[in-house]
Parts: C-alpha cells; sequence; structure tokens
C-alpha cells in the first residue's frame, strides 16, 4: 500500500513538473518560430552588453586563451575582472562547449537567448521543488512557483540583463538545500548548499547575490532556531557554509574586489546609491504600468496572488508566514532606498550593502517571498478549514466582491478622464481593465477554493492568464539587425585590416560596445563598472592630449566640425559622412 501511494505521489510530481514545461513553452515559443510570429528581446544591455561580453569570451575560448583582458573598449579593460563577464559561471560554459563542439567560431545571439531562457526553466523547476518541501502542497507549490518565474520582477529586466536573472534563478535551491541541511545535516546537502552558493555568485551580479545570501543565511537562522539547533551549532555551519563558499569562487572573487576597490564604484555618494522605488510604487501589486513612462511592474504578482499573500498570516498564524512575510516587508521597505529611512540603517549596518545602487532589486527578495506565501495559503485552503480560516476565508471573498463594482466605476471614471486628459489619462483605462479582471478571477477562485474537483484547476489557469496577460509582452520585440554593417565605418576597418594600430572616439553617435562588435578598439565604453584613472583621465585630461597619448586616429562625432570640448579646432580631415545608428555623424581622421 506504501509503495502504490509513493507511486502515486511521483506521478503526481510529474505532472506538475510537465505542467512547468508547458508553461515555459508557452510564455517563450515566440522567441524560437519563425516568420512573423517570431519576437526576440530588445537592444540594450542584453545585446550591447552581454552579448557583446559573450562574443568576447567565445572567441578567446576558442582559441585557448583565457579571457583576462580586452582592449576593444575603455582603451583596455580587465575584463575577467568584471563580475558580469561570468568567465568561470558553468552553464555559460557548458553553452561555449556545446558551440564548439557544434563548428562555431563566433558566439550567436541566439545562444544567448537560449541560455536566458533555459534559466527560467531552471528556476521554476528549483521553485517548485522548494516549495513543494516548505508548503508541502503540489498545488500551492506549482502556483507559487509560477508566480515567482512569470511574475513581474523575474520578467522584468532581469533576463536583459542576465547576469541578474542568472544569479537569481539559483536563489530556491539555495533555499532548499538549507532547508535538508538544517532538516537532516548531512555532508551531500552541505556541499550541494555550498556547491549552489558558488554557482549563483559566479553568475555574475553581485547586487543580487548579495541579497539573496542576506535571505538565505536569515532562513539558515530562522530554521536552526525553529528546528531549537544551539547557537553554536548554527554559527559553526553558517561560517562552514559561507567560508567553503568564498574559497572555491576566489578565483573570480579576489580579481573582482581588487577591481572594484579600483573602479568608479568605490567611492560613489550616497545619492547615487540611494535611489530606489518612490512611495507611489507601492501600486504595482495592483495596477501594471500604472505610469505612462513605466516599462516594468517588479512588485506584480497578480490579484488573486497578492490577494493569497495578503491572508496567509490570518490563516495560518504560524513561524512560516511570520517569517517570510517579515522577509518581503523588510525587503519592500529597503527597495524604497532614500524614500525610507530604514534604507541609512542597512547602509551602515550591512555588510557590503553601501557598494551597490538601485535599491529596487532588492524586489527579489519581495518576489521570493510573495510566492512562499501564495503556496503557504494554498496549502491551508486545500486542507479542512477550522473555525477562524473560515472566517478568514469568508471575510477575504466579501471584501473582494465589494472591490469589484468599485473597480468598475474607477474604470468608468478614467475612459471619461481619458476623453477629457488624453495626454495623462489615456493609458490608464487598459491597465485597470486588467484589474477589474483580475479581482473578478481572484472572486471566483476563492469562491470555489472548497471545491476539490476545480479549485486547481482554477487556481492555476488563473494565475497563468494574470502573469502572462501582464508580463509576456514586457520584453517581446520584433526581430532587428544587430550591430549592421555601417558604410560609416568602412573606412575605420579598412585601415585595421592592414594590421595597424589605433583607437577611435565615439561621440554618442554609436551604439555600445560597437568598436568590439566591428573588430576595433574605442576609447569609451558603456559597461556600468570602470576604473577610476579611466574616469579621472577621461574627465580632467583634455581630449587633444588624449587622442595623442591614447593612439586615438579616428573621431566619430554629431559636430560639424573637429572641435574638442576645450573649444579646440583640431587639424582633423573629415573622410565621411553618413547617419549612425544615435543619429547623423560624420568620421574625421585625426593627424
Amino acid at each position: 500500500m506504501s509503495n502504490l501511494k509513493k507511486l502515486t505521489q511521483n506521478n503526481q510530481s510529474f505532472y506538475y513538473l510537465v505542467i512547468l514545461v508547458c508553461l515555459w513553452i508557452l510564455f517563450f515559443w515566440r522567441y524560437f518560430t519563425t516568420g512573423p510570429n517570431r519576437i526576440v528581446f530588445p537592444d540594450g544591455d542584453f545585446i550591447q552588453q552581454f552579448f557583446i561580453y559573450r562574443s568576447i569570451a567565445f572567441q578567446q575560448f576558442v582559441t585557448g586563451n583565457l579571457p583576462l583582458w580586452t582592449d576593444c573598449f575603455f582603451a583596455g579593460y580587465p575584463f575577467h575582472a568584471d563580475p558580469q563577464a561570468q568567465v568561470f559561471y558553468p552553464p555559460t560554459l557548458i553553452n561555449y562547449l556545446i558551440l564548439k563542439l557544434l563548428g562555431y567560431v563566433s558566439f550567436p545571439l541566439t545562444a544567448l537567448t537560449t541560455e536566458t531562457i533555459l534559466h527560467y526553466l531552471g528556476t521554476s523547476i528549483f521553485c517548485y521543488l522548494f516549495l513543494l518541501k516548505e508548503s508541502k502542497s503540489r498545488l500551492g507549490a506549482i502556483v507559487g512557483s509560477t508566480t515567482f518565474t512569470y511574475g513581474g520582477y523575474l520578467t522584468g529586466y532581469p533576463p536583459l540583463q542576465t547576469a541578474v536573472l542568472e544569479t537569481a534563478t539559483w536563489l530556491p535551491l539555495m533555499l532548499l538545500f538549507i532547508r535538508n541541511f538544517i532538516d537532516k545535516p548531512s555532508g551531500f546537502t552541505l556541499a550541494a548548499a555550498i556547491v549552489t552558493f558558488s554557482v549563483s555568485f559566479l553568475a555574475g551580479h553581485p547586487q543580487t547575490f548579495l541579497l539573496i545570501s542576506y535571505l538565505s543565511f536569515a532562513y539558515f537562522i530562522y530554521r536552526s532556531i525553529h528546528l531549537k539547533h544551539s547557537f553554536m551549532w548554527t554559527v559553526k555551519w553558517v561560517s562552514v557554509l559561507g567560508l567553503l563558499s568564498i574559497l572555491i569562487v576566489s578565483v573570480q572573487l579576489l580579481p573582482q574586489l581588487q577591481f572594484l576597490s579600483l573602479s568608479t564604484r568605490s567611492n560613489m555618494p550616497f545619492e547615487a546609491l540611494s535611489s530606489g522605488f518612490v512611495p507611489k510604487d507601492i501600486i504595482q501589486f495592483f495596477v501594471t504600468k500604472f505610469n505612462a513612462t513605466d516599462l516594468w511592474h517588479p512588485l506584480y504578482v497578480g490579484i488573486t496572488g497578492i490577494t493569497f499573500v495578503l491572508i496567509a498570516l490570518p490563516l495560518r498564524k504560524d513561524h512560516q508566514s511570520r517569517f517570510w512575510l517579515g522577509a518581503g516587508g523588510l525587503a519592500l521597505l529597503l527597495s524604497f532606498g532614500k524614500n525610507m529611512a530604514i534604507y541609512q540603517v542597512a547602509y551602515w549596518v550591512l555588510p557590503a550593502f553601501k557598494l551597490f545602487r538601485n535599491q529596487e532589486r532588492a524586489a527579489i527578495i519581495v518576489a521570493m517571498a510573495a510566492s512562499v506565501l501564495i503556496a503557504l495559503s494554498i496549502a491551508s485552503i486545500t486542507k479542512p478549514l477550522n473555525k477562524n480560516q473560515q472566517t478568514v476565508l469568508k471575510t477575504t471573498i466579501k471584501v473582494v466582491k465589494v472591490l469589484i463594482p468599485m473597480s468598475i466605476l474607477l474604470l468608468l471614471f478614467s475612459i471619461v478622464m481619458s476623453q477629457e486628459d488624453p495626454m495623462n489619462w489615456e493609458h490608464i483605462p487598459s491597465r485597470l481593465t486588467l484589474l477589474v479582471v483580475g479581482i473578478s478571477l481572484a472572486f471566483l477562485t476563492l469562491s470555489i477554493s472548497q471545491n476539490k474537483r476545480f479549485f486547481p484547476i482554477v487556481i492555476i489557469a488563473v494565475s497563468v492568464i494574470e502573469l502572462f496577460s501582464a508580463n509576456f509582452s514586457t520584453n517581446a520585440h520584433k526581430p532587428f539587425a544587430v550591430y549592421p554593417e555601417m558604410s560609416l565605418l568602412k573606412p575605420i576597418s579598412i585601415d585595421a585590416s592592414n594590421g595597424r594600430w589605433f583607437r577611435t572616439q565615439d561621440d554618442a553617435r554609436m551604439q555600445g560596445h560597437w568598436a568590439c562588435a566591428y573588430g576595433l578598439k574605442e576609447w569609451g565604453g558603456i559597461s556600468p563598472i570602470r576604473l577610476q584613472n579611466w574616469a579621472d583621465f577621461d574627465t580632467f585630461v583634455s581630449e587633444h592630449t588624449r587622442f595623442r597619448l591614447m593612439g586615438i586616429d579616428y573621431l566619430i562625432s554629431w559636430k560639424m566640425e573637429p572641435v574638442t570640448r576645450e573649444d579646440l579646432l583640431v587639424p582633423a580631415i573629415p573622410i565621411y559622412k553618413s547617419e549612425a545608428p544615435l543619429g547623423p555623424a560624420t568620421v574625421y581622421k585625426l593627424p
């Protein structure tokens, strides 16, 4: 009988994993199709930073060299020391190996797209496994996993800054191995946790790694206290986990620390570091892209999702819901940066916290906490309810029911205002339509929550409808030519093909890291981490002196004459005029 039960449970897990794979295919199929249905990730960091970085590393690897240095931007750059180069990240190395075996001599954009999208599949499976352990509910695990993977945070900017996505992918697995180790300590689970921490670090986004490390160690302490492990036991194993992880990643960590200490990041002022959400961004929990200029909505987990988040503690009143509500709430406060006083405390107290800007990235913890709370709520609802839980559920249904007509009235008001003031209100009705639909679906889901036959189907369907509707098109763009051939660069390329060494300076006409793409060398670059001495030289040394000292023979400029920023007219020869990616440009041959 026990074998039959185990087989049934294994079959259920298999079916849920199949559902996760199907959802992944449904969300991303257009990235791999052909013809008019095909979409791609947009230009920007995805192409100009991470695709170029992959190209640099792959070309050096296939020629038998370790990519420690590149000279195609910033007049020479310690490539390996930049964490976003991801030189030792195992999935990237596997990607390179496959391409090498297939005979590629240059890194194709399809390989980066595939690597990025595969990380979503990994995220959904890892999150499902952790939530299954945390909530003891397969249904809760699959809904929570879907929310984390396809919610507003991970489908926003992380795929465009692939290091963010790939670092975050390992968070659920880190939590799973930590839980397994604390519940039943063993060498295997400790080693698994250490390896997962190390892989996450090598994925190349230090800020995201720092945030998920804070959460992971907080979870370690919480679980240790709950299981009544001694204080010294907790300190010992946290230290072992941290120190062994540091030893494994030291090949990347040591040059990275030196690079950061010599970079512009080492002395950034408080104002530059403390930006984050503004208070009105809290509306992202309920309405997507409410502001016309919003590109993403990292706090969005669906109306049904946020409903389950809010009722988790009243339903359960247990240590799990308190921990995750506290973790998510604290991260939310930190994500507001200087707009909340608590950030200033974290700035001085938390190790390494003052190294990073864009505090809204703490939304990764909010998203993880929300997915766990959703799983916990569903786990409670699908079991027999006590009197208090029945009261909570009935009250929630009544509140959501009242919100339906209120949201409809708000939608009608926005439609009227969009006619009177289209500049400020034109985009609002479509946003509020999703709100009305979301509240209605939440009411439907809660109303049938005690129907064991239909509730699983409805809750999965509602989660998919809400999240996919809001997030599928976020980074969906029509195909475009990546670094197309440009007549503007032909004179420079011809000169470079003769074997002569020189650099080119671009004055805001070319796309990021263009020189790397076209086999040239440039003075500038777009990498967010740059050496302080380069920045000082760029700022304080005159352009004319820079041209002569740094071997800059060509200038691509918007200026009608070759005038430096110090208003010195350089005796340069205009050799070509054409349209550049960022506007009309002239190529000057410098003396």
